[in-house]
């Protein structure tokens, strides 16, 4: 499972288009489909079965204490910046900070769960591609600098959403397990926090 902030169809739009002005597209690169675009906040692994309820109570408390805010799509590049590429990214930026703030109240409220905590600095991005073929990395660096002046444009976070992570042959699908909207904001069932939740039936 993993927490996460859902991009909107225009958005996954433009980065389909950008995988395809990078250009690459041979045995062991694998491009994202726009229904595996999101914006990671906190990544969980596996958790078991009588655990999750706890894992939403605790994400619908961080998400209370959350405001809304916006990000900005630009700029394309590569992990590791130097070496053999494994991820092809695209670039956000998110200036008030409120972002990082959520994904640091996530490591400590899981942590207090029993899940690892991540101690390297959290550094925002969309994953584009995942690379295993280490003799793309010139071919992806270059398409990357090529479409350095890459920008998607903005879009407004008013929610933080736990997906499950189902691992199929072709590729995973995620499942959303619970959508939990940010301070000031109403779910579905016109209140906040449990009842602004949607559980995916397991």
């Amino acid at each position: 499972m993993f927490a996460a902030i859902e991009l909107d169809s225009e958005l996954r739009r433009r980065l389909i288009r950008l995988q395809t002005d990078i250009g690459v597209h041979e045995g062991g690169l694998r491009w994202l489909t726009p229904e595996q675009m999101h914006l990671t906040v906190k990544f969980l692994g596996e958790v078991p079965d009588d655990l999750i309820p706890a894992v939403c109570e605790a994400l619908d408390g961080v998400a209370a204490d959350c405001e809304p805010f916006a990000f900005q799509v630009r700029g394309v590049g590569c992990f590791p910046p130097r070496g053999s590429v494994r991820i092809v990214w695209a670039g956000l930026e998110e200036p008030t900070g409120r972002l990082r703030r959520l994904q640091a109240a996530c490591e400590q409220v899981f942590a207090g769960l029993g899940f690892k905590q991540e101690h390297r600095s959290y550094t925002p991005h969309l994953t584009l591609a995942r690379v295993r073929n280490a003799s793309l990395s010139s071919s992806l660096r270059a398409g990357a600098e090529r479409n350095g002046a890459f920008a998607a444009g903005r879009q407004e976070a008013d929610e933080i959403v736990l997906f499950e992570s189902v691992l199929r042959r072709e590729a995973a699908q995620y499942r959303v397990v619970a959508r939990c909207p940010f301070g000031g904001q109403s779910g579905d069932g016109g209140g906040s926090g449990l009842q602004g939740r949607l559980f995916f039936n397991r």
